[in-house]
């Protein structure tokens, strides 16, 4: 078996190393979790497999992050890490004393970031079938945009029977059409997945701006220092 040495495939391995290592979990505590073998989980973080869409999900729920966290290798698009976010919601009703120690600790970890943050999107329960699922979001996503799906299909260089298979929920896309998919409609993975948007009303706007570029420019280790100090903040 060979690796799969693209960009896209080593992030993902590499994402999901950090994950496991920052909670402390062995490869086969973790696939055990995931109910799958031991050597398969090890194929992911050595980049001869990638996870099947099911088990993307699964190990989202687990460490509590968006999908888009380990495919989106660039960093140009949504990675959303919820747990991160729901302790930054309890602080954002802190005193104002409270919220600017985390904002100069996120501050200090970021550094000048020149980008911003629109939308946070959670992770919900499917309700259906993952395929079918994608396929009822994308038909929305369609019609909302009011785009052909000839123009979708040429955008992903794949045929227009192609896109009626997804919307029909036949045929699920690729991570590389998700991924194009989310680009082309301007959404996130998640939201392409689970079909719901939220956006965090913050009381305190310039904190709720900081923690947003925290959860899409930190990577999930320094959430995991962020997260600490809120939990020590908060049971102040």
């Amino acid at each position: 078996m060979s690796r799969i040495f693209s960009k896209k495939n080593i992030f993902l391995g590499e994402q999901l190393k950090k994950l496991r290592n920052s909670c402390n979990m062995r490869q086969d505590e973790l696939s055990k979790i995931l109910d799958i073998p031991p050597n398969t989980y090890r194929n992911y973080e050595n980049y001869f497999l990638r996870p099947s869409a099911e088990i993307l999900i699964r190990i989202c729920g687990i460490f509590e992050i968006s999908s888009d966290f380990l495919l989106l290798w660039d960093k140009t698009s949504y990675s959303r890490n919820f747990r991160f976010l729901s302790f930054a919601r309890k602080a954002d009703k802190l005193d104002a004393k409270a919220r600017k120690k985390i904002e100069e600790s996120i501050e200090t970890l970021l550094g000048n970031p020149a980008n911003k943050i629109d939308d946070a999107y959670k992770l919900d329960d499917i309700k259906v079938s993952l395929t079918e699922n994608v396929g009822n979001n994308l038909t929305l996503l369609i019609e909302d945009k009011k785009v052909m799906s000839k123009d979708i299909a040429s955008y992903l260089d794949v045929s227009a029977s192609q896109i009626s298979q997804y919307e029909k929920g036949k045929s699920l896309p690729s991570y590389e059409n998700m991924v194009k998919l989310s680009d082309y409609f301007k959404v996130s993975i998640h939201a392409l997945i689970t079909g719901e948007k939220l956006i965090f009303d913050f009381q305190d706007k310039i904190f709720g701006k900081t923690i947003l570029l925290a959860d899409h420019f930190l990577p999930f280790e320094d959430h995991q220092i962020l997260i600490r100090l809120m939990e020590a903040v908060l049971k102040k």
